[in-house]
């Protein structure tokens, strides 16, 4: 009796086993993107399955999915990854049906294309300096795979929030250059400036979404971030942006239009305002699959348009400086 009960619990175990291991075969890589940014596979994906894995999100979540056009090309990307010895050969193809779903902003880059693009042009660290009155918040690109969301929020938040808790009473926020990355440590960092409630929000197939901020905590874009212990400066803000402000970056800039007392300068951004499911593979590569649009608080979608500034220069920062001064007083030198 009691060898049979055990036969039945061995079968039994087995079959739950072989249960899980379907489960994790058919849904681990949509529940790793989904819960980690990065799919999960019980082997080594074949170029097939790294293929069709890419493409299940963009046929779900891209915002040009039903277009004849990705569908031509998402089949000639199956087509490649079936004679396809190894993954990298698959890229080219995917490229081509990622951007066709997407748009201009989606796409893969290879892990050397990922190092070389880093290491081309390092981002500046976040921070926050006081000039007399002005507290200049500089918001640069966040690699949300290789960088501590956290401390990168905390350093602009505490920064902003002492330096406005002391001499300082405007602020400019320094966009330019940063081209993108994860939003939710921008938005917490900036959110000492921003009011509670939806700072922008994404326009899919799907609907709308919004993103918020509750005092310091931003949920619904990006990494959902705070910054404990922060308190609302609600000040006369300067924003600055140029053709290398893109994706992230220009979704931060979004955050503050339609505030009353804010003021862009600088030069067109780059026309990336759109938001990614941004997930790495397991050879490193990483993809970019464009959902939505940027949306700002006046109902303006952005997507491929650039933002305008309200001043165009190429000296931003001394313009809002002086806008800063005429219009509210706050004077570099002046403490």
């Amino acid at each position: 009796m009691r060898k049979r009960l055990l036969v039945a619990f061995s079968s039994l175990l087995a079959l739950v086993l072989v249960g899980l291991m379907a489960i994790a075969w058919g849904f681990g890589p949509r529940l790793g993107i989904a819960l980690t940014g990065r799919p999960f596979f019980l082997l080594p994906p074949s170029p097939e399955r790294y293929a069709e894995t890419i493409l299940e999100v963009a046929d779900h979540q891209a915002i040009h999915a039903d277009s004849d056009e990705y569908l031509a090309a998402r089949e000639r990307a199956l087509a490649v990854a079936k004679d396809a010895s190894s993954t990298a050969e698959v890229h080219d193809a995917l490229e081509a049906a990622l951007e066709a779903a997407g748009g201009k902003h989606s796409g893969i880059l290879n892990a050397a294309e990922r190092e070389e693009w880093a290491q081309s042009d390092p981002a500046p660290s976040p921070g926050v300096t006081v000039l007399g009155a002005i507290a200049i918040a500089t918001v640069p690109a966040f690699d949300g795979f290789a960088s501590d969301g956290r401390l990168y929020a905390e350093t602009l938040g505490r920064g902003l929030d002492s330096a406005l808790s002391g001499p300082a009473t405007c602020a400019v926020v320094d966009l330019r250059g940063n081209g993108g990355g994860d939003m939710g440590p921008m938005l917490a960092g900036v959110s000492p400036l921003l009011p509670d409630g939806t700072a922008l929000e994404f326009e899919s197939a799907h609907g709308t979404t919004p993103v918020t901020i509750t005092g310091s905590a931003v949920a619904g874009g990006g990494t959902p971030t705070s910054v404990d212990g922060v308190r609302k400066h609600l000040v006369p803000t300067a924003i600055l942006i140029n053709a290398g402000t893109g994706s992230s970056g220009e979704a931060t800039a979004i955050a503050f239009k339609g505030l009353e007392g804010t003021r862009f300068f600088g030069r067109p951004t780059a026309g990336y305002a759109s938001a990614n499911i941004a997930f790495e593979m397991p050879d490193g590569a990483l993809v970019m699959v464009t959902s939505a649009n940027d949306k700002d608080r006046n109902s303006v979608v952005y997507g491929d348009n650039p933002l305008i500034p309200d001043e165009q220069t190429d000296d931003a920062l001394e313009a809002a400086k002086a806008w800063l001064a005429a219009e509210h007083g706050c004077e570099e030198g002046r403490r």
